[in-house]
């Protein structure tokens, strides 16, 4: 039987990068989290609205640990928004000056 001289067949497993989210508490939580090789571990502590991403290379080494903050992003806009409290207050005041000024509310 015979093969075509292309053929190549590689019986090695391809390594493939996994990703973790896991909670734990603080840095030190963080860093006595054991991660398998070639992996990156997202590690939350919620507490402290924290995480880290720990990093090992395909021979099980640790590569340096990152540390971020994360905040709630609020919707657009939403920070010049005024509450229905608040509108209510001011058009109660704009009435006061319009009838100051005489052109109050006048029978519709």
């Amino acid at each position: 039987m015979a093969y075509p001289n292309n053929l190549f067949i590689n019986n090695q497993p391809q390594a493939q990068n996994q990703t973790m989210l896991v909670s734990v508490n603080g840095e030190a939580g963080a860093q006595m989290y054991p991660v398998a090789s070639g992996t990156t571990v997202a590690l939350i502590d919620f507490s402290a609205c924290t995480f880290w991403l720990k990093t090992t290379d395909q021979n099980g080494f640790q590569q340096q640990m990152r540390k971020f903050k994360f905040e709630e992003i609020s919707p657009p806009g939403a920070e010049n928004a005024v509450t229905r409290e608040e509108f209510a207050k001011l058009q109660d005041k704009l009435n006061q000056v319009l009838e100051a000024l005489g052109e109050g509310k006048k029978d519709e």
